[in-house]
């Protein structure tokens, strides 16, 4: 009806439409200007009033845009003014399209119409900085607030583009003058907040924030949220948590401040739920947001929930393919057991970006324990290139773990490195611990724990006499270590009088509290405390409380490593061993337990930043006589002839008796029995019970020659991959690369699985000979292997991972087992095969052996009395005749720790020492002399040896001797 009534002519249609307009009648007005425009299609003006009241109506797009276009196209050309409103009108409505190119065209001609137009200069520069040309943006930005420098919003957008540009500093400069222009203006708050965090600034981030919130718009949830990330860059977690709350209580939806909840939450001790509700509440406000996948999948994994953790990845990688994401997808499918689904996505990190260390050390990893050998050389050649190009490097600034690419040193000792790349690589991690350590004491979180307890000089020792030892430790339950421990523990508590203090630090990954062992354990100790919840410096005051003069961290660097422990000193002396075949790096643990076969003088030393504390024979304690005491019977019935009665048995050519060993639940083991394969009576039985991570190529080789030429010999190894799961990738791929060495597998190689705790041992002795590793050799498991009678046999090399068979070896007095080459290893193993006698020989000789040696306690023997030495460490340390820290060489038991252990008994009974107390002699290195005598006098009595001294051990005495303290004058008591 309404356009029934329009007036007629082109200039009445106009009046009406502005008449209309004034009204607020757009839509009758825009009538009026369509119908102007069709009367009269040659007038630019026309067509502009059409667009504008369009524009002002919020009409389609299209229809807007095309009729400014046919203003400025239009025979009768619009004035310059209307022409400039035009081009600014066409270029914001271009920008909405998200098309930046066409919109700069247009600001382009604003300003070819008028040069000094600065909205025209701005407006062109957000259309540059939409396309990413930064640099040409931030150029006209800059003409634009010379040419007008009143508008708060031009110095805000200004400093969009040099923050994006990385110029920080510029940009503070032009919000603050952007916020001067409009001090109500909140998002020149946000953002000035925003680039004081990127450079390092959370102080003046957090005053800016602060003044947003509290007097522009306490409304802003931008604000509160750079607020609460303020506070978390100082540590602040409960007023950053506040201001998460806050601004998600005014943006429920609001993903980025659920997601930097949860990342505070996950630091505060007993919030990981919370962190996981807040991290999952961001993914399900922004289902593409893959860093809150990422966390979220990340505290589901500590959560032990891998399954559900590696489901976030999988959507983490769909919104986000990033090579960390990929990388972190692998981790998670290891922790599974899916070896073949973690190459894929490590493969994958390395596709997207070729140099990303952490996913090529993940594959290395992955493919070592599926025992996935076809590109082993190339893959362990970019790694070993890798590691060396940064052993070279400078570190002057830290270790970075981007740098050395998350390498554990766990893993480096698996991989074939050189012994100073496993070495650096432990270093590096210990300089992370240490940084780790130093910020904790910065923040006020803890300090060096012993300063107050080492501090005081002889009075303080004389007062804290009685020796304490303290034991740190993640497995303390059903672990190797935990076994070997509970009698340890009661020997050192009994035999020596020592106390002995436990402090469990579990892994995430495992859990002891409650189970039988630790409870024995626990109530073997003097003390047993649980520290495995709190923070590091909580826990290094709860160790400091105990006051024990040596700490021994039974971790190093497997699972549940606590080294920032260390550096937090809780003990005067520190110290490692059991746990990690190789060095700590760490400067604050001073000693490291070997033995002069596992850690050879002098080339050893540099290895290791500890000073090595050798043992008199080996290093390892081994209480297999208390732990499988039926053991010894139970071989003698798995070979139950002897070496003459084998060979008379042979020459007569008659059957040779069954073997067997009887199960501690009753029946019988039997060879065939034994795996996957029945092996003959009268095979010649190969084993290696090693986890199947633990191969190597060479080694493969080696065993597979030696079988093909003894044919009626077989291998035996075990199905565990890891943590008692069959690998079932592993299996399926050492059958393949025996097959590809000449061997029938079906026939001559079986897999076993795992047997009840008390009938491991025995039934190992089911086999002839163990052949070991090369790389990383058993250690438990070799000591299990030998208490069941059955000789070991490995290759001497560099590493301490690689030389626990040559340390049993030489203990047990069986250093023909410990060969020099490869071609000596598959020759040894040949001769043995071909001459079931002398493998007789050599077994009964094996289970004579191991009764001296894992039976009689002399290990714990030689323990206490490094335990008294590291203790009269630090009591010299206290009178100031000795360093804390020690410098790197080899102590030999023989001199420094038995002399340094008789050095404690001064302070204990100085009724018996009164030479070192009050010395008559002319000298002080007389007077030193007659001490040294006086206290080895009192260290045979506590040792339990006759009172004279030996040849031997006078040359010990005057330094002439560099063996270490020989195993016959440690007997048990």
């Amino acid at each position: 009806p309404f356009a029934e009534t329009l007036p007629d002519g082109p200039e009445r249609l106009e009046r009406a439409g502005a008449a209309l307009t004034a009204l607020s009648r757009l839509a009758e007005a825009l009538t009026c200007y369509r119908a102007a425009t069709v009367q009269s299609p040659d007038s630019g003006m026309a067509w502009y009033r059409a667009a504008k009241a369009s524009e002002a109506a919020r009409a389609r797009h299209i229809e807007t845009h095309a009729w400014f276009v046919r203003a400025l196209s239009a025979p009768e050309r619009l004035p310059e003014a209307e022409a400039v409103d035009a081009h600014f009108s066409l270029g914001r409505i271009a920008r909405e399209a998200s098309k930046p190119e066409e919109a700069a065209g247009h600001y382009e001609a604003v300003l070819r119409l008028r040069p000094d137009a600065a909205g025209a200069q701005v407006m062109l520069a957000a259309s540059l900085h939409d396309q990413g040309r930064v640099d040409e943006a931030i150029a006209h930005y800059a003409e634009g607030v010379r040419m007008d420098p009143t508008v708060a919003a031009a110095h805000f957008n200004y400093a969009t583009s040099l923050t994006a540009a990385g110029r920080h500093k510029e940009a503070e400069a032009q919000l603050e003058e952007a916020i001067r222009l409009d001090s109500r203006l909140a998002v020149a708050y946000e953002s000035l907040a925003e680039s004081l965090l990127a450079r390092g600034r959370p102080a003046d981030a957090r005053r800016a924030a602060s003044t947003l919130v509290r007097n522009v718009s306490a409304a802003s949830s931008r604000g509160w949220y750079v607020l609460g990330r303020a506070h978390a860059k100082l540590q602040e977690l409960a007023e950053a948590e506040a201001a998460f709350a806050e601004a998600i209580r005014i943006q429920p939806t609001f993903a980025y401040a659920h997601n930097e909840l949860g990342n505070v939450l996950s630091q505060v001790a007993g919030r990981a739920s919370d962190a996981r509700l807040h991290y999952g509440a961001a993914v399900r406000a922004d289902a593409s947001f893959a860093e809150a996948r990422v966390n979220l999948g990340t505290a589901l994994r500590a959560a032990g929930k891998l399954a559900h953790a590696e489901s976030q990845y999988v959507a983490a990688v769909h919104s986000d393919p990033s090579a960390e994401t990929w990388q972190l997808l692998g981790e998670v499918r290891r922790e599974l057991h899916d070896l073949e689904g973690a190459c894929d996505a490590f493969a994958a990190a390395l596709q997207v970006e070729p140099e990303h260390w952490p996913a090529l050390y993940g594959l290395a990893d992955a493919k070592q324990f599926a025992c996935a050998w076809g590109d082993r050389e190339q893959l362990f050649a970019r790694v070993t290139d890798h590691v060396a190009h940064l052993a070279r490097g400078d570190f002057s600034h830290g270790p970075d773990e981007r740098l050395q690419g998350g390498l554990s040193p766990f893993s480096a000792i698996m991989f074939p490195l050189s012994p100073n790349s496993t070495s650096w690589v432990s270093r590096v991690r210990a300089r992370q611990d240490k940084l780790a350590a130093e910020s904790l004491v910065r923040s006020g979180g803890a300090r060096p724990a012993s300063l107050a307890w080492a501090c005081g000089g002889a009075a303080l020792a004389r007062r804290h006499a009685d020796l304490r030892i303290g034991l740190l430790s993640a497995d303390f339950g059903s672990h190797p270590v935990g076994h070997a421990l509970l009698p340890f523990i009661h020997r050192l508590r009994h035999a020596a009088a020592v106390a002995v203090h436990c402090f469990a630090a579990d892994a995430p990954t495992t859990s002891h509290p409650g189970t039988p062992l630790r409870r024995k354990i626990a109530a073997a100790a003097s003390s047993f405390l649980d520290v495995t919840q709190l923070p590091q410096g909580d826990a290094a005051r709860v160790i400091a409380r105990e006051r024990p003069h040596v700490l021994f961290n039974l971790v190093g660097h497997t699972a549940g490593a606590r080294n920032v422990l260390a550096h937090l000193r809780p003990a005067p002396i520190q110290a490692c061993h059991f746990g990690f075949a190789g060095t700590t790096g760490l400067r604050t643990v001073h000693y490291f337990v070997s033995d002069v076969a596992a850690s050879p003088a002098p080339q050893s030393a540099a290895l290791f930043t500890e000073k090595l504390a050798m043992m008199p024979h080996s290093h390892f304690v081994a209480n297999h006589a208390i732990r499988y005491p039926t053991t010894v019977d139970a071989g003698r019935q798995a070979h139950p002839l002897e070496p003459r009665a084998l060979a008379e048995a042979l020459r007569a050519g008659g059957p040779l008796p069954e073997r067997s060993v009887a199960a501690l639940a009753g029946g019988w083991f039997t060879r065939r029995d034994a795996g996957s394969v029945a092996f003959a009576h009268d095979a010649f039985v190969l084993c290696n019970f090693n986890q199947l991570y633990k191969h190597d190529p060479d080694s493969f080789t080696v065993w597979s020659n030696a079988l093909r030429r003894t044919p009626h010999a077989v291998l035996w190894l075990t199905q565990i991959s890891v943590k008692a799961t069959p690998g079932d990738v592993s299996m399926a791929n050492l059958v393949a690369e025996a097959g590809a060495r000449g061997m029938h597998a079906s026939r001559r190689l079986s897999f076993s699985g795992r047997y009840d705790d008390g009938d491991m041992s025995a039934v190992r002795g089911l086999a002839d000979l163990a052949v070991d590793n090369e790389i990383f050799n058993g250690h438990t498991t070799t000591a299990d292997t030998l208490w069941g009678g059955v000789p070991v046999v490995g290759l001497r090399k560099a590493n301490l991972a690689s030389r626990a068979t040559v340390s049993f070896a030489r203990a047990m007095g069986l250093q023909e087992l410990a060969m020099s080459s490869h071609r000596d290893y598959e020759d040894f193993v040949t001769r043995l095969g071909h001459a079931p006698v002398r493998m007789a020989q050599l077994r009964h000789k094996c289970a004579v052996r191991r009764t001296e040696w894992a039976g009689s306690q002399g290990a714990s023997c030689g323990m206490e009395a490094w335990y008294c030495s590291a203790r009269a460490s630090w009591v010299n340390s206290a009178v100031g005749r000795h360093t804390q820290t020690p410098e790197r060489e080899v102590t030999r038991l023989d001199e420094a720790t038995v002399l340094s252990t008789l050095a404690l008994l001064s302070l204990l009974y100085p009724s018996s020492c009164a030479c070192v107390r009050r010395c008559p002699c002319d000298s002080e290195q007389d007077c030193r002399a007659a001490a040294d005598r006086t206290l080895f006098r009192l260290g045979r009595a506590l040792l339990g040896l006759p009172r004279a001294c030996t040849s031997y051990e006078r040359r010990a005495l005057s330094g002439q001797h560099a063996h270490a303290y020989p195993a016959r004058l440690l007997p048990p008591r």
